[in-house]
């Protein structure tokens, strides 16, 4: 159980660290279609990374963006992917956060609260299906109704987690509106 706590501690330590030290930098850049989508990796901030111990794989160092045409139930067929499918696992918990414009710090606890379980089930070293690479069968979704609509420092905490980047997002792919926006 400490080390649960310890986890949670540094994950708190290191998002609050990233918020007030995040800086912005833009760039224009050509990115080609991916089987007629605007999907793509950007490089996570080195100032983000060097401030937590992660491996160096893609799958850390970089955000994939996924700019969504069409409705959820038209997502296979126009070819869209999610990120789990890229690193070819199966999923055995989805845990599905909602939120609307909740504050920095509700949206804190909450996800303090995903990584002491995920950390908790991570630590079962006598199970069949988790263990320490438990971690690999989960996604985390976090919906929210609209980039406009959430809290402007819950969306620098996402930053400072890897999950969100300002500045990439597209309105339109091939004159279609933008219907979601997939990190």
């Amino acid at each position: 159980m400490k080390e649960i706590k310890l986890i949670s501690h540094c994950f708190l330590k290191q998002v609050f660290f990233l918020i007030m030290s995040k800086t912005v930098t833009k760039r224009e850049k050509d990115v080609k279609l991916t089987k007629g989508n605007l999907a793509f990796d950007s490089p996570v901030p080195k100032t983000m990374l060097q401030n937590i111990s992660l491996e160096s794989s893609k799958e850390f160092t970089h955000i994939r963006y996924t700019a969504i045409t069409c409705d959820p139930d038209e997502f296979v067929r126009k070819k869209y992917s999610i990120r789990q499918k890229n690193y070819e696992r199966d999923t055995e918990i989805m845990v599905v956060i909602t939120m609307y414009n909740e504050n920095d710090s509700l949206f804190i606890k909450t996800m303090s609260s995903v990584v002491k379980n995920v950390a908790y089930i991570c630590s079962k070293k006598n199970s069949g299906i988790w263990g320490s690479e438990g971690w690999k069968k989960i996604v985390v979704l976090i919906v929210s109704d609209g980039r406009n609509k959430i809290n402007k420092r819950t969306l620098n905490v996402l930053s400072a987690m890897g999950c969100y980047q300002d500045g990439i997002m597209q309105d339109r792919v091939r004159r279609k509106p933008i219907t979601a926006h997939l990190f």
